[in-house]
């Protein structure tokens, strides 16, 4: 090898040969190529080649190495005139890295480190992440056929999560931060021997990032930039960027006399170490303490290269930046909607942070500047990011096994969110559950039988170690205390594992098949997946009695899940239904509740992905046709709600169709039983029960088709949504509106809505209002029905006064429609009124409603109401805050509501900004009279504009069916 590795603290140097970490002082490695010589002549050849290994003049890979690669690199540089303009930074462009292989640029850091460690012998990898570089960690050990295990934060994006196992990565999901996980992740290196390839605990994740600075000297035809802004968590990127920059000067392919760009550290106001230390002109960093952002790039509060990121810094003449929150995400979406550009929370800091830095002077119009998208926004994009569509929303939906019979209400402005209840019939208690933690599950160790029982399928032990390991195992189904069963465990995996390892048991089922119960009893289910995985390899007589374990652990794991379920600890009973997963994946109740919880928090997405697994599984299934029926609901309404349109219209045709053959199936079978004489009491008890059911089947086909309707209509396909809609409206065209519920009220309405059948819609919607008058949903569709028809009025008055005006001798038919004006205008007075009270209704029912205040608004200037009208405008602009309320559930002794609160710029009359302060809402749990149930007090924190709060409620009490809420009045 013709590099060296020295100590960025003490000063040593090594031979970077073997498995490196760090230099014993537990400072870190860089690498240094004191032989190597570089000619400017070569540069050239760099632009012929593609992907980031082309330079490997500068990369540690010696003479015939190929290196573990997915063709990482070349990612684009990319002008952005218009956010570039609003950042008054006209020469500024983006570096935008999603385009790596793996979506981020953690995939140049992990193709280099798997490179080296793979080359020097490595068998196995573990790491800590805040996401991408578990992501990037996973693909590169699939690409050179190494396992890797990941830890994570539980708050870490789900859609990340997907990725890691997507590409095999051994995932663990624990409470805490990055350095949490950082500490798991060395203990497994230390007790299993894989190698830790922790950012800057290895040399070699700096020389792929240095990448970065290569690639950008290249793009601006080898002159750099006058300035870098990057997103830093644990700084790898920054480092290698500077030395790469120190490395091109030293090797003359960039000019001495040029200077060098000066580096910028951007950092979330909840995490910002690097700054706090900057700022304070220290060396190193302190540890974050509570660190808290949603960019969970950013979210490492003690960078183990604190002090090379410093050094950078001011060797450099740069800064570094904290931003808010609510400020990153805001930009983050504003360059994603201006330019097209997938930008990431961190790429969203960036742009926040050059703005800071132009309003202080320190960038100026003049500067090139280069800013960095690390990632892709969609690997973390939640779905209450995605828009909104206004179209009116009319189903009810199909809710199989429904928790406390929980229902939903009818929207026209959204799809409201679902609750299904437990698919483990019976297992329900009121008992909490405490998150888990540290990697065990001790819901599933504690689950085991009390008493050990010998295996049906033939095993023979053969070594001393798998003896003393069985026998330890035993042991440990009759320990007195907690320690002792941990302690005889504990001797019972060091015992199988080196068994395995050192004795040549690897190949002995009984190896692995015991280290499987070991792992059960010790509450890993990961491993005991592992294990039963290679032990059915090898025995396949022991099918039987290894898939009995699985599916009695995965009970205990289903049941612990839905009583964390049921005590809203979504956090919990989402580990635990992820741990059920990895022991048994045949059954679909498990996809399904973690796509409930999902669904329930508002990850649409995941929830999609969720609710597909186990509608896949049930398809499979000929004995699943109601949960296939209720998860194919299901899955329509959230890819309703993730606006995937073209796929929900797919699901739900199939829905129809499965019903359709259902209630075709059971009528032939009541036909014929009427044929069957004498009839006998349980044949007529039969067929009675299979109309109940045909009825039922009916209900849900009609649901389906008015959910079909709407999808229809969002896609726009409005000629199949007016035939659905007809077709569902012609089914209640014989029946009185009084004999329809809410529901179907509000399906009518919508229907004669769209048709612009004003009258007939208002119909509908009074009733439904007349049912509840405390529905924010009919008093909504009606407000807005009234809004329409008093813009149908007004138009055809405007255009007769408009033609009277420009006739000078109108004919005696035309005098009489002119003088229809008088009608016309007393009839549009009518509808402003009844605006007017339904808008005054939903203010006092949703008072932060922007909705709502901008329908009482219009209803007031239309009546001519001057100054009630500019007293609403006044709430309007004054508001600190929006609320939108997105799901609300009824049981019959409880309700759950979310909703979501969203910061404004509030103003006075005079356009002045007005000063906030947090507020209390109170909010009310009504019954159907408009009885107060029950009272929740939720305080709403000081927001920025576009921040968000989310609020969830649950109440208690008999029969609510409706809510309000206000601000708290000192």
């Amino acid at each position: 090898m013709d590099w060296i590795l020295e100590c960025v603290n003490c000063g040593a140097t090594a031979d970077p040969a073997g498995l490196r970490t760090v230099c014993e002082c537990g400072q870190p490695w860089l690498v240094r190529y004191p032989s190597r010589t570089f000619g400017t002549r070569a540069r050239s050849g760099t632009s012929s080649q593609r992907g980031m290994w082309r330079f490997r003049q500068f990369l540690p890979l010696g003479p015939g190495e190929e290196p573990v690669t997915l063709g990482e690199g070349d990612t684009p540089l990319i002008p952005i005139p218009r956010i570039a303009g609003e950042l008054g930074l006209p020469n500024a462009v983006l570096k935008d890295e999603s385009t790596n292989p793996t979506g981020s640029f953690k995939a140049r850091g992990l193709s280099a480190a798997v490179t080296r460690a793979a080359l020097a012998g490595a068998r196995a990898f573990t790491l800590p992440t805040a996401g991408n570089a578990g992501v990037a960690a996973s693909a590169y050990g699939a690409r050179a056929g190494l396992p890797v295990r990941v830890y994570a934060p539980r708050s870490t994006p789900p859609t990340l999560l997907a990725q890691i196992v997507a590409f095999g990565g051994d995932l663990h999901l624990l409470d805490g931060h990055i350095g949490d996980c950082g500490r798991a992740s060395r203990k497994y290196a230390e007790e299993s021997g894989a190698f830790d390839l922790s950012t800057l605990r290895e040399p070699y994740r700096i020389e792929g990032k240095k990448t970065l600075g290569l690639e950008l000297a290249e793009q601006f035809d080898w002159q750099l930039p006058d300035a870098i802004l990057y997103p830093t968590g644990g700084g790898t990127g920054l480092i290698g960027m500077w030395k790469a920059f120190l490395e091109l000067r030293g090797a003359g392919w960039v000019s001495s006399q040029s200077p060098l760009p000066r580096m910028f550290t951007v950092q979330a106001s909840g995490c910002a170490p690097i700054v706090k230390a900057f700022e304070a002109g220290h060396e190193s960093a302190e540890a974050w303490t509570d660190p808290r952002t949603s960019a969970s790039g950013l979210r490492v509060p003690g960078p183990l290269g604190d002090r090379l990121i410093l050094r950078g810094l001011r060797e450099s003449g740069g800064g570094a930046v904290a931003v808010e929150d609510g400020e990153l995400e805001r930009w983050a979406r504003e360059g994603t909607r201006r330019e097209g550009v997938d930008f990431s929370p961190e790429g969203g800091a960036t742009l926040a942070a050059a703005r800071e830095l132009v309003r202080r002077g320190v960038l100026k119009p003049e500067h090139r500047v280069v800013l960095f998208n690390t990632g892709a926004g969609w690997l973390y994009r939640t779905p209450s990011e995605l828009p909104r569509k206004s179209i009116p929303a009319i189903f009810r939906a199909y809710r199989p096994s429904l928790l406390d019979g929980f229902s939903r209400s009818s929207m026209m402005r959204g799809i409201p969110i679902l609750v299904l209840g437990a698919a483990f019939a019976g297992w329900a208690t009121t008992s909490p559950l405490a998150a888990q933690g540290g990697g065990l599950n001790q819901r599933l160790a504690q689950g085991q039988p009390a008493k050990f029982v010998q295996g049906l399928c033939p095993l023979r032990l053969g070594s001393k170690k798998l003896d003393a390991a069985f026998s330890s195992l035993k042991k440990a189904y009759d320990a007195k205390t907690p320690a002792e069963r941990s302690t005889l465990l504990a001797d019972a995996r060091q015992n199988l594992v080196s068994a395995i390892t050192t004795e040549a048991q690897g190949t002995n089922g009984a190896s692995w098949y015991y280290l499987g119960r070991t792992a059960l009893m010790r509450g890993d289910p990961i491993e005991a997946d592992s294990a039963f995985t290679k032990a059915l390899e090898l025995v396949p007589a022991c099918e039987i009695d290894i898939a009995t374990h699985r599916q009695n652990s995965w009970a205990v794991l289903g049941k612990a899940g839905i009583e964390a379920q049921q005590a809203g600890q979504s956090d919990s009973a989402l580990a635990l239904f992820y741990d059920a997963n990895y022991l048994f994946r045949s059954l679909p109740h498990v996809y399904a509740n973690i796509g409930v919880i999902y669904a329930n928090t508002g990850r649409n997405d995941s929830a999609v992905a969720y609710f597909e697994k186990a509608l896949s599984i049930a398809e499979a299934d000929s004995s699943l046709v109601d949960e296939r029926n209720g998860y194919a609901q299901n899955l329509a309404l959230m890819q309703i709600r993730a606006e995937k349109f073209p796929e929900a219209i797919t699901t739900l045709q199939k829905s129809r169709r499965w019903f359709g053959e259902e209630i075709q199936h059971k009528q032939t079978r009541v036909d014929s039983l009427m044929k069957v004489q004498p009839q006998t009491p349980a044949v007529a008890q039969e067929a009675d029960n299979l109309k109940k059911e045909i009825a039922a089947a009916q209900t849900n086909l009609t649901d389906t088709e008015k959910t079909l309707a709407l999808t229809y209509r969002n896609q726009g396909m409005a000629d199949s949504a007016d035939a659905m809609e007809h077709a569902v409206v012609n089914k209640f065209s014989a029946m009185d509106l009084d004999s329809l519920d809410t529901g179907d009220l509000l399906t009518v309405g919508v229907a004669h809505f769209n048709a612009a059948r004003y009258p007939q819609a208002k119909a509908a919607f009074e009733r439904a209002v007349r049912r509840n008058g405390w529905s924010r949903d009919a008093r909504y569709n009606l407000a807005i029905t009234y809004l329409a028809e008093s813009r149908k009025l007004k138009d055809s008055t405007d255009a007769l006064k408009k033609t009277a005006r420009a006739t000078r001798t109108p004919t005696a038919a035309m005098k009489a429609q002119f003088a229809d004006t008088v009608k016309l205008d007393a009839a549009l007075a009518e509808e402003y009124r009844g605006l007017e009270k339904e808008a005054a209704q939903l203010v006092e029912i949703d008072p932060m409603s922007e909705d709502a205040l901008r329908l009482l608004a219009q209803a007031q200037r239309g009546l001519k109401e001057e100054q009630a009208s500019y007293h609403t405008a006044e709430k309007l602009v004054g508001l600190p805050f929006s609320m939108e309320i997105t799901g609300f559930q009824m049981g019959s002794t409880r309700a759950h509501l979310v909703a979501e609160a969203t910061g404004r710029n509030p103003m006075d009359a005079d356009g002045k900004p007005i000063k906030t302060t947090p507020v209390t809402i109170v909010v009310e749990f009504l019954d159907a009279s408009g009885a107060v149930v029950d009272t929740k007090d939720v305080p709403v924190p000081v927001l920025t504009a576009g921040q968000k709060s989310p609020i969830e409620l649950e109440a208690k009490g008999a029969n609510i069916v409706a809510w309000r809420y206000r601000p708290k009045t000192a």
